[in-house]
């Protein structure tokens, strides 16, 4: 069964007349009636029945008349729905980020991206790395921000920013006052950590591995508000990214010596299909990410 056959129908299903049918289709009538006859052979049943001169729709006409109404209907909403995702002005991305992002740089972004673009919306997925890329890789994701050092093949990556670590302490801590910290001076302090499998808990096992420390993990929590409530109370040092819009009272963060740096890039799955939206909203990632190194 061709598309072309059920419009064909339709249109000789409303005017029950070949001729007049033709003329709106703008093909030969004899070209029309094959068409017709063509699609009663392949339903094997007859849609119309000749009534005096004229033709009226049959039982199976009718009833198959309601169901190619349904479809033409159907494929018309789905041609402007593709052309509408055509447009940049409008769509929806699917977009993923790590926690701490949320703090600081994906507001922004969002905010200037919305202003440009009011009529695209968002799903807005937080994660770990490694729950953010098996999302993408799953296409629950368009496209997601978080650390490139966990990358994973499949995906194609484009870098955005840079962060590191830094050591969180409460005021009180006789360590406060300082204005940079070695991992010597910070090793027999009680840790408290984000969950495995986030980007800053991978970046600390790494540090552990690399300088053959043996930390005391005091606690760990997938919040990050968690952690710096419980640094606030005095109940050990966090290893985090700088959060430039976020202040904690009694905390206070200090840079490592030693470099403990990591790449944000964007990430998407290698020969994906994108809508026009979610390509002018990477654009204007890359845009911003630029902003940045001026």
């Amino acid at each position: 069964m061709e598309w072309q056959q059920l419009i064909y129908f339709k249109e000789v299903a409303e005017r029950e007349h070949y001729l007049h049918a033709a003329k709106a289709l703008s093909i030969s009538q004899p070209a029309l009636s094959r068409s017709i006859g063509k699609l009663e052979d392949q339903l094997g049943v007859p849609l119309f029945e000749k009534r005096g001169r004229g033709i009226v729709r049959s039982v199976y006409g009718d009833a198959f008349y309601v169901h190619a109404v349904k479809i033409l209907g159907e494929m018309e909403q789905a041609e402007k729905q593709i052309q509408k995702m055509k447009d940049p002005h409008y769509g929806e991305i699917t977009l993923g980020f790590m926690r701490s992002q949320g703090l600081q740089h994906i507001p922004h972004v969002m905010k200037n991206f919305k202003e440009s673009y009011p009529s695209v919306q968002f799903s807005l997925n937080q994660g770990s790395t490694e729950e953010l890329i098996n999302q993408l890789k799953e296409g629950k994701l368009d496209l997601c921000i978080c650390n490139m050092d966990q990358g994973e093949e499949g995906l194609a990556w484009q870098q955005l920013w840079s962060d590191q670590l830094y050591v969180y302490v409460t005021d009180a801590h006789p360590l406060a006052l300082k204005q940079q910290l070695t991992l010597e001076e910070i090793e027999k302090e009680p840790f408290l950590l984000i969950s495995p499998g986030f980007s800053a808990r991978v970046m600390f096992e790494q540090i552990v591995e690399k300088y053959g420390l043996k930390p005391k993990v005091a606690f760990e929590s997938e919040d990050i508000m968690t952690i710096l409530g419980f640094v606030a109370a005095g109940q050990g040092v966090a290893l985090l990214p700088a959060f430039e819009n976020l202040q904690v009272q009694h905390v206070r963060s200090i840079p490592l010596r030693e470099p403990t740096q990591r790449k944000i890039g964007i990430a998407v799955r290698e020969g994906s299909v994108r809508s026009s939206a979610c390509d002018q909203f990477i654009n204007h990632l890359l845009s911003y990410s630029k902003s940045l190194q001026e």
